[in-house]
């Protein structure tokens, strides 16, 4: 089967196309004074403008000059215009292939190159392994490839070769995670974490699919639910430190694997990395169930201090209904014996 393309078009494509941008050319292909005094030593113009062109390329993008290759206009005029000579004198310098053979020859001798070759695959994904840990961004590995192929003074390969560094380097990555894992658990652990792909009794959910789907609407009863389950994970007993075996950044995507895979995926899987996962994902479980139960206790709390405001409030209102009645009564009192003794002094005027 063939492996997918991890390399971008657009990063081939800037990795490996000359540049034309006239700051670009300066910044890449400006002959130094040791370079200008080999190419001088040519008897040809035609030899002395080949000479330089294979220098550029080697130096940037980091390949050989190919037969027959004719440069940008840009980059030809720029490095003819360095040493002297009309542009036009690279046609001769195709006329004898020998000619770019021995000045390969010389350049990777006098500037310590050499090409690729199939044990660099090796050594670089070794290189690259850290790195791709938790860097998993294709065209930014590629990119401390190239920087690392240039440091090594090794030319550029082909794109193939690269995505195989990227590939292995990555897969590499990956496996080494899951063996920290898997290396820190029991046996015991290892058979307990095998048993969440089981199904609960008396059900046919499986205990990590009963784990991961709690009630998370505050109520008691759902409290107590996320409770249960807090406490099923914890008898588990998995080392904390376990989380402490690999960067954070991969701890939290083999825990994002277990809480995306189906029982049955999970299964199929090898037994090393299924462990791996379902340890991370028991884990970041049991640490994120706890901080959802506080949450839910906070609004539940929440909700009960609102209902107690609500009731004492009515209350108060209540009583000041009750007092405000019991004082309408007493004025009425207060007026009738106003009213009495007013007319009793009427009467007795009279």
């Amino acid at each position: 089967m063939a492996r997918r393309a991890l390399l971008s078009e657009i990063w081939w494509q800037q990795a490996t196309t000359i540049p034309q941008d006239e700051r670009e050319i300066a910044k890449h292909y400006t002959l130094d004074r040791p370079d200008l005094d080999l190419i001088m030593r040519q008897n040809k113009a035609s030899n002395r403008l080949g000479l330089a062109c294979v220098i550029a390329l080697l130096r940037y993008p980091g390949r050989p000059l190919a037969d027959g290759e004719v440069l940008p206009f840009g980059v030809l005029r720029f490095l003819a215009g360095q040493i002297g000579v009309d542009h036009r004198e690279i046609d001769p310098y195709f006329e004898r292939p020998q000619t770019r053979r021995e000045h390969l020859a010389l350049l990777f001798d006098r500037m310590k190159m050499r090409p690729f070759v199939p044990a660099d695959v090796k050594a670089l994904t070794g290189w690259l392994t850290p790195a791709a840990q938790t860097l998993r961004q294709a065209d930014a590995l590629a990119d401390m490839v190239v920087e690392e192929l240039r440091r090594r003074r090794i030319l550029l390969p082909a794109r193939a070769a690269l995505e195989a560094i990227l590939h292995l380097a990555i897969r590499r990555g990956i496996r080494i995670a899951h063996r920290a894992l898997a290396s820190g658990l029991s046996e015991a652990h290892k058979l307990d974490l095998d048993k969440l792909l089981d199904a609960r009794d008396g059900t046919s959910v499986t205990v990590l699919a009963w784990a991961r789907t709690p009630a998370l609407s505050p109520a008691a009863v759902n409290l107590d639910r996320i409770a249960e389950r807090i406490r099923f994970l914890r008898s588990l007993n998995l080392p904390a430190t376990l989380m402490e075996r690999i960067p954070a950044k991969v701890f939290d995507e083999l825990a994002a694997e277990g809480m995306r895979m189906s029982a049955q995926h999970l299964r199929d899987l090898n037994p090393e990395r299924r462990h791996a996962v379902l340890a991370a994902t028991v884990l970041h479980l049991s640490r994120h169930l706890t901080d959802g139960a506080i949450d839910m206790f906070k609004k539940l709390m929440g909700v009960l201090t609102r209902r107690a405001d609500n009731q004492a409030t009515a209350r108060i209102t209540r009583s000041v209904r009750e007092v405000q009645k019991q004082l309408r009564d007493v004025s009425r009192v207060c007026h009738a014996i106003i009213d009495a003794k007013e007319k009793v002094l009427v009467s007795t005027r009279n």
